[in-house]
């Protein structure tokens, strides 16, 4: 089952961290897409929820240095 998760991601200081957030996330087994907006800081994630889950693609780019936040739908 397809998911799609929108994050807030802090830690960005140029278009190149933008590319390795993306890596980082295409590397999480279950990780389908992954396209990062470095202007409005936010990224929206394609997974596979019986593959990989909300809290391991949040941790996965919290160990890797990036704060990140659940963007909620008003």
């Amino acid at each position: 089952m397809m998911n799609i998760l929108q994050i807030t991601v802090d830690g960005m200081s140029c278009r190149g961290c933008a590319s390795k957030v993306e890596a980082i996330a295409l590397d999480i087994s279950g990780v389908i897409d992954c396209v990062v907006n470095f202007d409005k800081k936010h990224a929206v994630v394609r997974y596979n929820a019986e593959t990989t889950t909300v809290e391991r693609i949040q941790q996965t780019l919290q160990t890797a240095g990036y704060g990140v936040q659940l963007m909620v739908d008003a």
